[in-house]
């Protein structure tokens, strides 16, 4: 299983997000009604910063892909 930490949850501007054993291939995040509202490549790296300034408060969901498959994190942005 693939160790994620997404932190701060919630976050007001930037969330960093960081990965065990594998590398972040790209990073999708879904509004609550599932539309998608920033895709950001991962550089095939171990850890990302997001900012997510420019997106209103609310339930969001987090797809981060890697080689081994996709996972899902909810995340809240509060302001």
């Amino acid at each position: 299983e693939m160790e994620l930490q997404v932190y701060p949850n919630p976050t007001r501007d930037k969330v960093n997000v960081h990965i065990g054993r594998s590398v972040i291939e790209e990073i999708r995040l879904f509004n609550a009604a599932g539309i998608l509202v920033l895709v950001q490549e991962g550089q095939d790296s171990r850890q990302a910063e997001i900012d997510l300034s420019k997106h209103p408060s609310g339930l969001y969901l987090l797809q981060i892909e890697c080689p081994e498959g996709s996972m899902i994190y909810k995340m809240q942005i509060s302001r």
